[in-house]
């Protein structure tokens, strides 16, 4: 966290993923949130998914967009399917 005044991880268990779809993007290469500190969030949301975006960093849609765009058209269509 960036922000050392609130720690919300305590919350992510609350996220009713049937009203809000969480689907977690995460850079391999990203140091500042790495794909572990990820999953570790993403396990604590009942019914999130995270992916780890190989060959990816912290900024994956300048870095490679074409590469991006898979991910994140996976990322959509889940959403689109956990909100039907």
């Amino acid at each position: 966290m960036y922000f050392g005044g609130w720690d919300g991880r305590d919350r992510m268990k609350n996220i009713d993923t049937k009203k809000c779809p969480v689907y977690m993007l995460t850079g391999e290469y990203d140091w500042s949130n790495t794909p572990a500190m990820s999953q570790a969030t993403c396990d604590k949301i009942p019914g999130g998914k995270h992916q780890a975006m190989q060959g990816l960093g912290h900024f994956p849609a300048t870095e490679n967009p074409k590469v991006f765009v898979g991910y994140l058209l996976e990322a959509v269509e889940h959403i689109q399917k956990a909100g039907a």
